[in-house]
């Protein structure tokens, strides 16, 4: 599993290289009047939600093709977030789909969640497709169908996925929204994540001051370039300054893979399997 050593271990590892790539880049800042260790506490204060749907694998029209070690149900599901979490730093919510993720007990899916350190971000309701023992189908749509009975229940639907949240409680974040066929659907989040957090920073490099300047004066090129600057700067060290600062991993797929997460799972996430949504 994922413990604190296990993090250490692939942390020294990159340690080295990543120091060199820091000096390098806080040189480099710091002579565009920009301070690198602010950067680092505002990426690192970064949060996003990841979806439950995304936990487990996706599929295409054609058909899906299974994982190892998939999550069977939402506790599992928030077993994997919360290694998303302790890799990044961040992704510390997690965001159901109902009905697939319907908690018999929300009280004991609080208490799980807590212990795991996961929150809860939007619950997300279902009108896309039917679901067995259905009065109405949603064939035609929901919300906007011309049947009105087909209208209440979705109603009535999307009020039980609020109830959901208040039970939770929810609180609603920025969310990632993906599903893959062939990727690991751990290591795409952390990819993700990954990718967000450098955004993050990207955006928080941009010399504000400059290129406000450049547009008062309609100065279109060097407006570009003060953009241009920032995004194409590789701030892949701010992002593990960032996951380090939180106890997180400096190249996060690498401490997953090493840490062996998937193998374990797959020997105990035995029997039932996962069923994503038909969309999926």
């Amino acid at each position: 599993m994922i413990t604190p050593d296990t993090i250490d271990a692939s942390n020294r590892a990159f340690d080295e290289a990543w120091r060199s790539d820091y000096a390098h880049l806080d040189e480099q800042l710091r002579r565009r009047g920009l301070d690198p260790d602010a950067v680092v506490e505002q990426v690192a204060a970064f949060e996003v939600a990841a979806p439950s749907w995304a936990l487990g694998t996706g599929g295409t029209r054609f058909g899906r093709f299974p994982g190892r070690g998939e999550p069977r149900d939402i506790f599992e599901k928030m077993q994997d977030v919360s290694v998303v979490r302790r890799l990044t730093g961040s992704a510390s919510r997690i965001s159901l789909h109902i009905p697939w993720d319907e908690p018999d007990d929300p009280r004991d899916l609080r208490e799980q969640a807590a212990a795991l350190g996961v929150a809860f971000d939007a619950v997300n309701s279902n009108t896309f497709q039917d679901q067995a023992g259905q009065t109405s189908s949603y064939k035609f749509g929901s919300f906007q169908h011309t049947d009105p009975s087909v209208r209440k229940q979705a109603v009535a639907h999307n009020l039980h996925a609020i109830d959901v949240g208040a039970a939770l409680p929810a609180s609603p974040s920025y969310m990632i929204d993906q599903s893959h066929n062939v990727k690991d659907p751990i290591e795409a989040l952390l990819q993700t994540v990954d990718r967000l957090q450098k955004s993050w920073a990207r955006a928080l490099i941009v010399r504000r001051d400059a290129l406000a300047h450049y547009q008062e004066t309609n100065d279109v090129l060097m407006a570009e370039e003060a953009l241009r600057e920032a995004y194409e700067t590789d701030v892949g060290a701010l992002a593990a300054a960032a996951r380090k600062r939180l106890g997180g991993a400096i190249d996060p797929v690498a401490a997953f893979r090493a840490s062996r997460y998937r193998e374990q799972v797959s020997e105990a996430r035995t029997g039932a399997a996962y069923v994503p949504p038909q969309s999926l």
